[in-house]
């Protein structure tokens, strides 16, 4: 009897810690100041981007890709000569933030180099 009651709890464990693996691989986490854009196998790039919270995807078939759209700095430094031959440092500092109503197309047009995109390098 108590050989059944433990090869009962032992089975139990393992369906609970399958389960558990299985769920823990279908989820994902949008953290404020971010925005998901999901990618279908079959249907493309989604329309709207997914917001903060905690969100389910199918494994294979589809890819969640997160990206940052809070205001980030980006300083630009150059040195260039004046006319009477001196040295002058400039310094430019760009705040920049993608669109969140375009981010799809974005993520479309230039995928993963979004952020070089934006920094006019």
């Amino acid at each position: 009897m108590t050989e059944r009651v433990l090869t009962n709890l032992g089975r139990l464990g393992v369906a609970v810690g399958v389960s558990g693996l299985f769920a823990k691989s279908c989820l994902y986490d949008v953290d404020g100041g971010q925005r998901c854009i999901m990618f279908n196998r079959f249907g493309g790039v989604s329309p709207r981007p997914v917001g903060e919270g905690l969100h389910m995807f199918v494994p294979w078939l589809q890819v969640p890709y997160i990206y940052d759209i809070r205001t980030q700095p980006k300083v630009i430094t150059t040195t260039t000569g004046t006319r009477d031959l001196q040295m002058v440092s400039l310094s430019l500092r760009l705040l920049y933030r993608p669109n969140e109503a375009r981010l799809p197309v974005l993520h479309q047009t230039l995928a993963r180099s979004l952020q070089n995109a934006f920094c006019l390098q």
